[in-house]
Protein backbone atom coordinates (compact mmCIF):
# COMPACT_ATOMS: atom_id res chain seq x y z
CA UNK A 1 0.00 0.00 0.00
CA UNK A 2 2.76 2.45 0.94
CA UNK A 3 4.59 1.86 -2.35
CA UNK A 4 1.41 2.45 -4.32
CA UNK A 5 0.79 5.66 -2.40
CA UNK A 6 4.34 6.86 -3.08
CA UNK A 7 4.08 5.90 -6.74
CA UNK A 8 0.79 7.70 -7.34
CA UNK A 9 1.86 10.70 -5.26
CA UNK A 10 4.98 10.99 -7.40
CA UNK A 11 3.05 10.53 -10.63
CA UNK A 12 0.60 13.21 -9.56
CA UNK A 13 3.53 15.48 -8.68
CA UNK A 14 5.01 15.03 -12.13
CA UNK A 15 1.80 15.93 -13.94
CA UNK A 16 0.93 18.83 -11.65
CA UNK A 17 4.43 20.20 -12.13
CA UNK A 18 4.14 19.83 -15.90
CA UNK A 19 0.81 21.65 -15.72
CA UNK A 20 2.49 24.80 -14.40
CA UNK A 21 4.79 25.06 -17.42
CA UNK A 22 3.02 27.06 -20.14
CA UNK A 23 4.98 25.27 -22.88
CA UNK A 24 3.45 21.95 -21.78
CA UNK A 25 -0.11 23.00 -22.58
CA UNK A 26 0.10 24.81 -25.88
CA UNK A 27 0.79 24.11 -29.53
CA UNK A 28 3.70 26.55 -29.10
CA UNK A 29 5.60 23.98 -26.99
CA UNK A 30 9.06 24.63 -28.47
CA UNK A 31 8.59 27.67 -30.66
CA UNK A 32 5.75 29.80 -31.91
CA UNK A 33 3.63 27.96 -34.49
CA UNK A 34 1.66 29.57 -37.31
CA UNK A 35 1.06 33.28 -37.65
CA UNK A 36 3.66 35.13 -35.58
CA UNK A 37 2.96 38.88 -35.57
CA UNK A 38 5.07 39.43 -32.45
CA UNK A 39 8.17 37.81 -33.93
CA UNK A 40 8.58 35.19 -31.23
CA UNK A 41 11.20 32.43 -31.54
CA UNK A 42 10.03 29.53 -33.68
CA UNK A 43 12.31 26.86 -32.21
CA UNK A 44 14.61 25.99 -29.29
CA UNK A 45 12.52 27.57 -26.53
CA UNK A 46 11.46 24.70 -24.28
CA UNK A 47 14.83 23.31 -23.22
CA UNK A 48 16.46 26.65 -22.41
CA UNK A 49 13.44 27.82 -20.37
CA UNK A 50 13.39 24.60 -18.32
CA UNK A 51 17.17 24.72 -17.82
CA UNK A 52 16.82 28.32 -16.64
CA UNK A 53 14.13 27.22 -14.19
CA UNK A 54 16.44 24.55 -12.78
CA UNK A 55 19.12 27.20 -12.26
CA UNK A 56 17.07 29.95 -10.60
CA UNK A 57 14.59 28.38 -8.19
CA UNK A 58 15.41 29.59 -4.73
CA UNK A 59 13.89 27.30 -2.07
CA UNK A 60 13.57 30.01 0.59
CA UNK A 61 11.78 32.39 -1.80
CA UNK A 62 9.64 29.54 -3.12
CA UNK A 63 8.52 28.47 0.36
CA UNK A 64 7.54 32.06 1.15
CA UNK A 65 4.99 31.87 -1.68
CA UNK A 66 3.27 28.71 -0.39
CA UNK A 67 0.25 29.06 1.90
CA UNK A 68 -1.16 26.36 4.19
CA UNK A 69 -3.05 23.62 2.31
CA UNK A 70 -6.77 23.77 1.65
CA UNK A 71 -9.34 21.12 0.84
CA UNK A 72 -10.37 21.30 -2.79
CA UNK A 73 -14.13 20.87 -3.07
CA UNK A 74 -14.35 20.30 -6.83
CA UNK A 75 -11.09 18.78 -7.96
CA UNK A 76 -11.95 18.65 -11.66
CA UNK A 77 -12.91 22.33 -11.82
CA UNK A 78 -9.82 23.41 -9.85
CA UNK A 79 -7.49 21.43 -12.11
CA UNK A 80 -9.12 22.82 -15.26
CA UNK A 81 -8.85 26.36 -13.86
CA UNK A 82 -5.19 25.70 -13.00
CA UNK A 83 -4.42 24.53 -16.54
CA UNK A 84 -6.28 27.44 -18.15
CA UNK A 85 -4.37 29.89 -15.96
CA UNK A 86 -1.09 28.29 -17.03
CA UNK A 87 -2.13 28.44 -20.68
CA UNK A 88 -2.85 32.14 -20.19
CA UNK A 89 0.87 32.67 -19.52
CA UNK A 90 2.12 31.36 -22.87
CA UNK A 91 2.41 34.78 -24.49
CA UNK A 92 4.10 36.28 -21.40
CA UNK A 93 6.67 33.47 -21.49
CA UNK A 94 7.40 34.16 -25.16
CA UNK A 95 7.67 37.90 -24.51
CA UNK A 96 10.16 37.25 -21.70
CA UNK A 97 12.06 34.82 -23.92
CA UNK A 98 12.26 37.46 -26.65
CA UNK A 99 13.69 39.94 -24.09
CA UNK A 100 16.34 37.40 -23.08
CA UNK A 101 14.88 36.98 -19.60
CA UNK A 102 15.71 33.26 -19.48
CA UNK A 103 19.47 33.59 -19.88
CA UNK A 104 21.36 32.23 -16.89
CA UNK A 105 24.03 34.92 -16.69
CA UNK A 106 23.25 37.33 -15.34
CA UNK A 107 20.01 36.07 -13.81
CA UNK A 108 17.17 38.25 -15.00
CA UNK A 109 14.76 39.09 -12.15
CA UNK A 110 11.76 39.07 -14.51
CA UNK A 111 12.56 35.59 -15.75
CA UNK A 112 13.25 34.35 -12.24
CA UNK A 113 9.97 35.78 -10.94
CA UNK A 114 8.04 34.13 -13.78
CA UNK A 115 9.60 30.75 -12.96
CA UNK A 116 9.04 31.15 -9.22
CA UNK A 117 5.37 31.99 -9.79
CA UNK A 118 4.96 28.89 -11.95
CA UNK A 119 6.75 26.58 -9.53
CA UNK A 120 4.91 27.99 -6.52
CA UNK A 121 1.57 27.53 -8.29
CA UNK A 122 2.37 23.89 -8.99
CA UNK A 123 3.68 23.36 -5.46
CA UNK A 124 0.50 24.84 -4.02
CA UNK A 125 -1.73 22.80 -6.30
CA UNK A 126 0.09 19.60 -5.44
CA UNK A 127 -0.02 20.38 -1.72
CA UNK A 128 -3.75 21.07 -1.94
CA UNK A 129 -4.40 17.89 -3.93
CA UNK A 130 -2.44 15.71 -1.50
CA UNK A 131 -4.11 17.38 1.47
CA UNK A 132 -7.55 16.94 -0.08
CA UNK A 133 -6.89 13.26 -0.73
CA UNK A 134 -5.74 12.80 2.86
CA UNK A 135 -8.71 14.61 4.40
CA UNK A 136 -11.29 13.03 2.11
CA UNK A 137 -9.83 9.55 2.54
CA UNK A 138 -11.36 9.52 6.01
CA UNK A 139 -14.86 10.38 4.78
CA UNK A 140 -17.48 7.69 4.57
Amino acid sequence: IERNIAYYAGLLGHYVGDGSMPLHITIHHDGWQGENPDGFATSNVHGPVEAYGDAVVNLERLLSLIRPPKVIENTFEEVIEYLYATNGQVKELYELHKEGAFRKRPINPKGQEFILRAVSRSSQMLLDLWYTAYIKSGEE
